[in-house]
């Protein structure tokens, strides 16, 4: 038999407060620069496969002529290896709620969009973590971008990496630049950068550049984005210490902006389809008052790196 807490969480109004919430959450700024990274999420079932390719492996692209009789057509030979693997299972569970007798079930379904609102920025932001853990793994300790020494064209160094990036991705996805917070800023304030901005803006006429004129100044029609992530280092019941994610890294990537199970992007994100996505579930807290329940929210995803070659790091200094 449903308990009130259950009956009252299966009201549409409930679920379509957590759907236009996740949708807010989507939107703030830390998990777009996961997105950037990874693309659209790839609905799968529970158990998946996905496509891993390693440095040096191709793809192969059979000649398609044939003949319009033939029974069999030209057969795409994909590199790499066919991984199967499994959603992972995260969730976060509220505090009781007390469903006695006093409560209404108006002030039920209040806490319970309360309880939605904080757990999904609290999902959201664990899968941001997950996405930069994963990139930062793939890329490995990254090369150094030295802008103290004199000479240095920081732009031939970025333009390097990516030249590299689109040689394992066999140009088959379109190459992101992801610049850290303070990396963005040393990276335009650099000379080399600075007199290519405006007919060449110099030390005493300097100018900031937007991502649109770093992207074209890079060329080979990246993508850029600064990011704002920002985390905090301290530990819980500790002064909070926010710091920027990804600081004076720069992360270099082939991104599909809509990925398969079989695109040689970098990163890939898996979800669960419809209700394994953001499922709530309920149960009764045994104790001294049986009236009281809790509410975990459920969230089945997976960040996986199916191009090691696909993705490079500079870490200015």
């Amino acid at each position: 038999m449903a308990t009130r807490l259950q009956t009252v969480a299966s009201t549409q109004a409930l679920k379509n407060y957590a759907v236009g919430y996740m949708s807010d959450a989507a939107n703030a700024q830390a998990l777009l620069d996961a997105t950037f990274l990874t693309g659209a999420g790839i609905p799968v079932a529970s158990e998946f496969q996905y496509q891993v390719f390693n440095k040096g492996d191709a793809i192969t692209i059979p000649n398609s002529l044939t003949n319009i009789n033939d029974p069999v057509g030209a057969i795409v030979t994909y590199g790499g290896t066919k991984v199967t693997t499994q959603l992972d299972q995260h969730k976060v569970t509220s505090e009781p709620f007390y469903v006695g007798p006093r409560i209404t079930d108006t002030d039920l379904l209040m806490k319970l969009e309360d309880n939605a609102r904080h757990t999904t920025f609290s999902l959201m932001q664990g899968r941001t973590d997950r996405v930069f853990a994963a990139a930062l793994s793939a890329a490995g300790a990254g090369s150094a971008l030295n802008l103290t020494i004199t000479g240095t064209v920081a732009v031939d160094v970025v333009q390097a990496a990516i030249e590299a990036v689109q040689l394992a991705s066999f140009g088959a996805a379109p190459i992101r630049v992801l610049f850290g917070t303070s990396a963005f800023r040393k990276f335009c304030n650099h000379p080399s950068v600075q007199g290519r901005i405006n007919g060449g803006a110099t030390k005493t006429n300097n100018s900031t550049p937007t991502e649109q004129q770093v992207a074209d100044i890079l060329g080979y029609g990246v993508e850029i984005r600064q990011s704002r992530a920002i985390k905090n280092t301290a530990q819980i019941g500790q002064t909070a210490t926010p710091a920027y994610t990804l600081g004076d890294v720069i992360l270099i990537a082939a991104v599909s902006p809509n990925p398969s199970t079989t695109d040689p992007s970098a990163l890939k994100l898996f979800v669960g389809y419809g209700d394994n996505s953001f499922a709530p579930k309920y149960r009764l807290v045994r104790g001294d008052d049986s009236d009281y329940e809790e509410a975990t929210w459920g969230w089945a995803e997976k960040v996986v790196n199916s191009n090691s070659g696909a993705i490079s790091r500079l870490n200015i200094t």
